[in-house]
């Protein structure tokens, strides 16, 4: 279920950051699909960093854009559920990873 929840918020924000043009931040958010593999601890606090910073970058999104269909007086309801419910995703992906079994999987391999 985490390794799921991971590459689902992994490929979410790497079209995101595709879709905004940002090559270095797309190939950057691509990583956690490759990292959950590798049990290592650096990998996990990568995982977790890059989980992180999306989620506050899809708040960012989400304001930004709510903003300025609400001023346009476009839409904006529709653009607000699906931007919840993706932080909702990462949100619940990084709580997951607080899970010590997750924890676990990583530390062990850490010798």
């Amino acid at each position: 279920m985490w390794v799921f929840l991971t590459i689902l918020c992994s490929l979410f924000l790497t079209l995101h950051f595709f879709r905004m043009g940002l090559l270095i931040f797309t190939l950057a958010s691509l990583s956690p699909i490759f990292l959950v593999f590798i049990r290592k601890w650096w990998s996990y606090l990568t995982i977790n960093a890059i989980i992180f910073l999306g989620t506050l970058d899809w708040f960012r999104t989400l304001f930004r854009i709510v903003s300025e269909r609400a001023k346009e007086g476009k839409p904006w309801f529709m653009a607000f559920i699906i931007l919840s419910i993706v932080i909702f995703i990462n949100i619940l992906t990084l709580l997951i990873l607080r899970k010590r079994e997750i924890k676990e999987k990583f530390t062990h391999s850490k010798q």
